[in-house]
Formats: C-alpha cells, sequence, structure tokens
C-alpha cells in the first residue's frame, strides 16, 4: 500500500534468481541470489524496499528454504509515461 493506505499496482515487475550449491563435509551450504526491478506509481525506493523484504519474509519459497542464505536487491524503476 502507498503512504495514503491506497492499493500499489505495480506497472512491471521482473526477477532473477541466482544460486548456488558448496557441498562440504559438514553440511551443503545454499545460496540464492533475487534481484527485482518494478515500476510501481505512487511509492518511493525506499517503500518499494519495504514491500519487497515483506514479500520475501512471506513467500512460501523462502519459508520452505529457511536454510538457504537468501539475499534481495530491489530496483524501484521510473514509471514511463505515455
Amino acid at each position: 500500500m502507498s503512504e495514503y493506505g491506497d492499493p500499489i499496482s505495480p506497472e512491471q515487475v521482473e526477477l532473477a534468481v541466482e544460486g548456488s550449491l558448496e557441498l562440504r563435509r559438514s553440511a551443503p551450504r545454499c545460496s540464492l541470489g533475487l534481484v527485482t526491478e518494478a515500476e510501481v506509481p505512487g511509492i518511493d525506493a525506499d517503500a518499494f524496499s519495504v514491500h519487497a523484504q515483506a514479500a520475501k519474509s512471506g513467500c512460501p519459497v523462502s519459508k520452505a528454504l529457511a536454510a538457504a542464505d537468501i539475499s534481495l536487491e530491489a530496483r524501484l524503476l521510473e514509471v514511463q509515461l505515455n
């Protein structure tokens, strides 16, 4: 939601994921890097980052991979006006 309580309606969202698996004797180590870019009218980069982190925290896949090191980079793109 925007700072005014209105719903957020992204114009565009893209997500890229990179992963690695390091096999160790003690335990394997899995890490995932998420990069999301979006055009979202009505919010600033700080608000977008807060929403992106909340989405990552509430994501069922993130919860299932809780043992993995998951990083997130969120980029708010400028809205393109026609």
